[in-house]
């Protein structure tokens, strides 16, 4: 893996189909940083976001993709 922009975030290790989410917005391999520009460090951090959101709320991702860094929009079901 290469060296990351930041000391923390969130591996996208896999997908699930069921996840709570319309499109491809994230990829196996992407570090997620942030949603709505509030940092994330954990995967227990970024639950605690999604589930805050509300179904249909617009989201945006701060995510690390192949050394680019990302701002993916990402629509909750």
């Amino acid at each position: 893996m290469p060296e990351l922009r930041r000391p923390s975030g969130v591996v996208v290790a896999a997908r699930q189909a069921s996840a709570p989410y319309s499109g491809p917005a994230l990829q196996v391999g992407d570090v997620v940083y942030g949603v709505n520009r509030q940092v994330v460090t954990s995967v227990a951090a970024l639950k605690q976001v999604l589930q805050n959101l509300k179904p249909g709320a617009p989201a945006v991702l701060t995510v690390e993709r192949e050394g680019r860094l990302l701002y993916v929009p990402l629509e909750l079901d």
